[in-house]
């Protein structure tokens, strides 16, 4: 009977913690949407540059990760193909689907909203990052 108690006692133990290690890194509906909407509404000026259609195997880009470790940081990296989801490649698009860049009166218009990127996990300041500066080191803007 005694090693019943200390197997269930061991199991509370374990499921309390998962249980408090769960709700530590829950948010709520209303943070969610207020991301959500952060995203949604978020403002950038792409450039020919943020436009993708290649096949990569950079980190830089990350971008189809072949291996992750415990803490879902990719170790290996693979061969994949980037299709930016923009208007300038896919011109029958209308004009509420993907993104596009141009020049008006030698300046770039501004988007709308990020840009979907499959199995992607950015950050604003990571897209921001990734999207302005030297021509030599913007990512590419999203993947269909």
């Amino acid at each position: 009977m005694k090693n019943i108690s200390v197997v269930l006692l061991a199991g509370l133990i374990l499921l309390l913690g998962f249980t408090a290690i769960n709700n530590a890194h829950a948010i709520t509906r209303d943070e969610m949407m207020s991301t959500a909407e952060s995203y949604k509404n978020y403002v950038w000026t792409p450039t020919e540059d943020n436009a993708c259609h290649k096949v990569t195997k950079t980190a830089l880009e990350k971008v189809c990760c072949a291996e992750r470790n415990a803490e879902r940081q990719c170790i290996k990296w693979r061969d994949c193909r980037i299709d930016t989801p923009d208007r300038n490649n896919y011109t029958t698009w209308k004009d509420d689907r993907g993104w596009e860049w141009k020049k008006t009166g030698g300046n770039y218009t501004a988007n709308t909203s990020v840009p979907y990127n499959w199995g992607g996990f950015n950050s604003l300041a990571e897209f921001k990052k990734g999207t302005e500066g030297e021509a030599e080191n913007r990512l590419c803007a999203g993947n269909i």
